[in-house]
Parts: structure tokens; C-alpha cells; sequence
């Protein structure tokens, strides 16, 4: 009997609060100076598991509403709101209530984007949190609150500091088209944050990645205060030299042991930076960088190959004749693994988005898809739209910042748009047999990923001045969309 009331109430507290990320998400950023762009560049995949629905919003700016406490997942901190706020593309993982906390990407008015993975396991289980702390509340607000990267930063430091960080490790990519940093959080109120050389690409997928850190340069290493202290007091960083912390190493310290250096992250790390390289893939097994120069500038094609990948190494390519590299749940099961290592683009993946910057924020672009970028469209639509169209948006528009936590069931099948539908029907077709559907569907996602992008090349030539209004770049991205699902309706049924 007591096993049963054990069991009943840990359901009880599983439900209670607002699901993690289950599977954990890949990044790419790409710095000014190494992108082809001469624009930093962002490329990221959100890997969920479970009942769920991907949808994009467009959220306008709001004045007069200073001082109205905020509340988002129960059990999280009441936060006052600031009197001003930014209009925000927001890109959705809609679940039942609970909801999903820590999933879910933002590029706000200003050109800033917010992306996310999961860190796994941090070391910290006495965390410091303040009514309850803040978990999804942190990229909203961050998304509504700042303009520029470096800021970006500043508002997620003065958030953890006076609320503590809900989850157990996460790592953040605050980008601007000329600056991007990583803030990476352990549970609590302890954080360390870097920022991408102007030349580097940086790629991480689900452990802490910052290193050591040159604190006396703060334009470049931030971390929060008395974070060596605590990680000395608790025993898990021991300085070679009592009077000089040069040795610390920030994910080291913090990550938990059964976490750190996990064959499931650093094979991605490894195959994520072949986008930097030349060449096989080198043996992985080290510990990657943090980040690292290219040979050559990357452009958004080569950031969308690497969320493509299925890290074949060429003796085991045969492997996909009879496995295909999506089954499974995700990055945690074993079906995704090709011996001891994870796929990046894998069961779980829900969504893909390229996001390419522009120092005119109208202009920036999102290419997106909802689930495996190998086998589906990516469709491009710019900032300057400011709406969502609907086959990406779903027929569901009432208040989705209230919805986010408290859907139903049949709410999240209702939200479902027409993009949603036929990217799932899509992927399902192209995995029923995948070495023979794969190769058959590749020639004519080209074409038609050609014929997306000269319309997009049309346009701009177009509109090069005066600059397109909102209406002439919505009705650009509500064709653009109409045109990827008709086709990928199509292909699924070729």
C-alpha cells in the first residue's frame, strides 16, 4: 500500500508542474566574421518528444502595462512587467496542461534571437530560488525587454540573480546580427556567459560548453558573483594555485559527472563541427572547444545541412539502408544512436529554424520547418511581416501567452496548422522506408526549395527601394507558406 501512495504522488508532482524539454535541441551560431552573411547567423533544432504541437505567433509591442505582476508555469516567481515591451516572432511548443517551460524560440522587433538547449544535468541539488524562481519566463522576457545581444544578457543576469533558474542547466544563444553570447544557467542563481569571437562558429548541443574564463575581460566572460567560491565550497573545483582561479573550468565544475563529456552530446559537438572543417570526420572522443574559426565563411545552406545530419561516418552509412535515422524518441534512446553516438537530426526533432539577422530588423528572415529539415521545406519568411501565416500559425489565435500553460487536449489538436500537418505526414511517408523514399524525395525538395528561393530572390530585387511594407512582405511569406505545404502534401502522397 505505501508503494501505491508513493507512486500516486509522484504522478501527483509530475503533473503538477510544466514538462521539461524531453529530448534536448542542437544549435549552430555562426559570428559575423565567419558567416557568409558577414551577419551572425543562427541555426537550431528543437527536439521534443510527446503530445505536442509546433506553431509560430507574431506578439505586438505593448505599452502602459508597468508593474502588472506576470505569471507563467505554476509554481514560478510572480514578476513585475516593465512599462514598455517589444513585438516578438515567437515559435511555440504547445502541450497540454502543464505545458512546456523549457522549449521555444523568440526574434523580437529589434533583431534579437533567443534560442535554447538543455544542459542535461547540472551538479547542483541546493538550488536558490526566490518565489519559486523563473523557467520559460526568462526568453519572453528577455525577447520583450532587449534590444541588442550584450543586453540580452543583462536582463537574463538581473532575472537569475533576483529569481533563481527553475530547471537543472540550460545553455541560452542571445544573437543581434553583429554580436552573439551563450549564458549558460545551473539551477539557482549561478550562470557563466561568453561571447562568439566575431570569427568563430559555435555548436553545442546538450551539455555546458563554457571553459575556462578570463573574468578580468568582461567583454567577452561574464559570470555570476562568487561563482568559483561556491564551486570551491562545494568541493567540485579544486585551483592548482590557491591564489589564482585561471584553472577553473565553468562546465567542469557545474556539470554533473554522469553528464559531463556524454557520448550522446560529444559525438554531435563533433559532427556539428565538421561545418567549421575540411575533410572526414576527425575521431571524436575529446573534449570539443567551445568554438572555432572555419575554413571558410559558412552560409545558411551549410548551417541548414548540419541540422540535416544523421552523423553517418562513411563505414557505417550502409546502416541507414536498414535503419532509418529517425526512429525512436530521441536524443535519450537508443534506437537514435549509431553505436555510441547521437543523431542530429533524429526522432524527436519537431522543428528547424534558420534564423539570418539583418541590421534592418524588417529584414531578417526565419526559414523554418516543423520537424526533420532533411526531409522537409524550409520556408523563409522576414521580421518585417509582423503576422504569422496561418498554415504556420494554426486556426487557434486567442491569447496564446494565457494558453501556453493551461491547453487541453483538444486545444493542441485544434492549433494544429496546415504546415504542422503536412511536415508530420511527410516525415511519416519518408520513414516507412527511408533509404528508398530519402533519395527519391531529394531531387524534387531542390527544385521546389529553388522555386522558394528565386520567388524570394524576385521579391527582394523588387522591393529593393523603397523598402516593402508589412503587407507586401506578409503576402510574400503567407505564398511562400501556401506554396511548401501544397508541395509537401503532394510529395507525401507520391
Amino acid at each position: 500500500m505505501a508503494g501505491v501512495v508513493l507512486l500516486l504522488f509522484v504522478l501527483f508532482v509530475l503533473l503538477m508542474f510544466p514538462r521539461m524539454a524531453e529530448a534536448g535541441c542542437f544549435v549552430v551560431a555562426a559570428g559575423r566574421n565567419a558567416s557568409a552573411t558577414g551577419r551572425v547567423a543562427l541555426g537550431h533544432n528543437e527536439d521534443n518528444r510527446g503530445e505536442l504541437v509546433m506553431r509560430h505567433h507574431y506578439i505586438p509591442p505593448t505599452e502602459g502595462g508597468g508593474g502588472r505582476l506576470l505569471s507563467f508555469e505554476p509554481g514560478a516567481a510572480m514578476i513585475p512587467q516593465v512599462d514598455k515591451t517589444a513585438g516578438f516572432f515567437w515559435t511555440e511548443t504547445l502541450r497540454p496542461a502543464p505545458g512546456e517551460s523549457f522549449a521555444d524560440s523568440f526574434v523580437n522587433e529589434h533583431g534579437l534571437a533567443v534560442v535554447s538547449n538543455t544542459c542535461c544535468q547540472s551538479r547542483e541539488d541546493q538550488p536558490d530560488l526566490t518565489d519559486g524562481g523563473i523557467g520559460w519566463g526568462l526568453r519572453r522576457l528577455v525577447a520583450e525587454r532587449a534590444s541588442s545581444a550584450s543586453e540580452a544578457v543583462r536582463v537574463a543576469t538581473e532575472l537569475v540573480l533576483r529569481y533563481g533558474y527553475r530547471a537543472s542547466g540550460r545553455s541560452y544563444v542571445f544573437a543581434d546580427y553583429r554580436e552573439a553570447w551563450v549564458f549558460q544557467i545551473v539551477n539557482g542563481k549561478h550562470f557563466a556567459a561568453r561571447r562568439i569571437p566575431d570569427d568563430h562558429i559555435m555548436v553545442n548541443p546538450n551539455h555546458y560548453s563554457i571553459g575556462r574564463m578570463d573574468l578580468s575581460d568582461p567583454s567577452q566572460y561574464l559570470a555570476s558573483p562568487g561563482l568559483i567560491e561556491y564551486a570551491i565550497a562545494r568541493g567540485w573545483y579544486r585551483p592548482e594555485n590557491e591564489a589564482d582561479y585561471g584553472d577553473f573550468d565553468f562546465a567542469a565544475a557545474f556539470q554533473h559527472p554522469d553528464c559531463f563529456h556524454a557520448p550522446m552530446n560529444v559525438a554531435r559537438h563533433t559532427f556539428g563541427f565538421t561545418i567549421a572543417r575540411k575533410g572526414p570526420v576527425r575521431e571524436y572522443g575529446e573534449r570539443m572547444p567551445f568554438s572555432m574559426p572555419p575554413v571558410t565563411p559558412v552560409s545558411l545552406p551549410r548551417i541548414y545541412m548540419t541540422l540535416s545530419s544523421h552523423c553517418e561516418r562513411p563505414s557505417e552509412a550502409d546502416g541507414l539502408r536498414t535503419t532509418g535515422p529517425h526512429e525512436g524518441g530521441g536524443i535519450m534512446a537508443t534506437e537514435n544512436r549509431c553505436g555510441d553516438y547521437t543523431r542530429i537530426c533524429n526522432g524527436a526533432t519537431r522543428e528547424s529554424l534558420l534564423i539570418d539577422l539583418h541590421g534592418d530588423p524588417a529584414k531578417s528572415m526565419i526559414w523554418s520547418c516543423f520537424g526533420n529539415p532533411c526531409c522537409l521545406l524550409m520556408t523563409p519568411w522576414h521580421l518585417g511581416a509582423e503576422r504569422i501565416p496561418e498554415a504556420f500559425s494554426g486556426p487557434t489565435q486567442d491569447a496564446p501567452l494565457d494558453r501556453h500553460f493551461s491547453a487541453a487536449s483538444e486545444d493542441v489538436t485544434r492549433a494544429a496548422g496546415e504546415a504542422w500537418l503536412a511536415s508530420r505526414a511527410l516525415v511519416a511517408y519518408c520513414d516507412e522506408s527511408f533509404a528508398k523514399r530519402s533519395e527519391a524525395l531529394k531531387p524534387k525538395l531542390s527544385d521546389k526549395q529553388r522555386e522558394i528561393r528565386r520567388v524570394l530572390a524576385e521579391f527582394e530585387t523588387l522591393h529593393s527601394a523603397p523598402s516593402p511594407t508589412r503587407e507586401q512582405y506578409f503576402q510574400l511569406a503567407d505564398d511562400q507558406a501556401n506554396r511548401a505545404v501544397e508541395a509537401m502534401r503532394r510529395f507525401a502522397k507520391e
